[in-house]
């Protein structure tokens, strides 16, 4: 995807340390860079909070989800 791969070299990231922020390895976050993996949904929201994505941008399908789940917690 290829909002979160600029997001992370607008901030001289490597793929490994943005892995890291989210709580995933370098080889998962680069899989969700090229579209090899989309983006989980038990990962959707670290994302999106690391990146300043909102959810409803990075998995529209999923996006209902995750506000429904923020929504009962």
């Amino acid at each position: 995807m290829e909002k979160i791969r600029t997001w992370r070299k607008a901030r001289k990231l490597s793929i490994e340390e943005a892995g890291e922020l989210v709580g995933v390895s370098g080889v998962q976050w680069s899989r969700y860079e090229t579209g090899k993996r989309r983006i989980p949904a038990e990962n959707l929201q670290a994302v999106s909070e690391a990146t300043g994505i909102p959810p409803h941008e990075l998995r529209p399908d999923l996006a209902g989800l995750v506000a429904a789940s923020g929504a009962a917690a």
